[in-house]
């Protein structure tokens, strides 16, 4: 091989090597709704099975949101009303999905589907 291409090569790689290390960061969502059985919830889009720990929740969905993304979450609800979704979180933060809850679930969406909670705050009123 003569140097003139090895140059070449290396040129290549450090051209192309930048696409391959491209990893896109798993995506944050927001969904708002009511833990039922819940009075709370009025614009209720779809119901989410919640697998939390050892218990079986239903999230009534009133909004789903992907912060930084022009995306529609009609299609990811859509998923997760076939799929359910696991929820991993803090302890000091999961107990707060109680029934009558009215809540704004923040995390991070991992293939299973399963979400990394980051926050479970009180849903802000509209």
């Amino acid at each position: 091989m003569t140097m003139r291409h090895a140059a070449a090569i290396l040129l290549l790689l450090a051209t192309s090597a930048p696409t391959f290390a491209r990893i896109a960061p798993p995506p944050v969502v927001e969904l708002d709704g009511c833990i039922l059985p819940a009075t709370a919830c009025t614009d209720v889009r779809d119901v989410v099975k919640l697998r939390v720990g050892d218990r079986n929740l239903e999230l009534a969905v009133e909004r789903v949101f992907l912060p930084g993304s022009a995306s529609s979450g009609s299609k990811l609800l859509t998923e997760l009303k076939l799929r359910g979704l696991n929820v991993h979180g803090p302890k000091e933060i999961t107990p707060r999905l109680t029934a009558g809850a009215h809540v704004r679930i923040r995390g991070i969406l991992r293939a299973g589907p399963m979400m990394l909670v980051e926050s479970i705050e009180p849903r802000p009123e509209k």
